[in-house]
């Protein structure tokens, strides 16, 4: 796992992240540093449970319920 950001999922269908951002690998839609945890609402949005995350440091991959791995 990469040491410039971190992923936590949260009941299942929150996930958030913060850290570096240096190639918006984050997910939020920018590539501004968070120092705090910030909530990726698209899992929530489709009603899907997070199974596992594995970050890198261009990506992070989620395995979800369905069995269906996001990039």
């Amino acid at each position: 796992m990469s040491t410039s950001y971190q992923p936590d999922i949260h009941d299942d269908f929150d996930v958030y992240c913060w850290g570096s951002n240096e190639n918006f690998n984050l997910g939020i839609g920018h590539e501004m540093k968070k120092s705090h945890a910030e909530m990726i609402d698209f899992f929530k949005k489709l009603n899907t449970s997070i199974i596992q995350i594995v970050c890198s440091k261009f990506h992070s991959v989620f395995l979800v319920s369905s069995g269906e791995v996001w990039t």
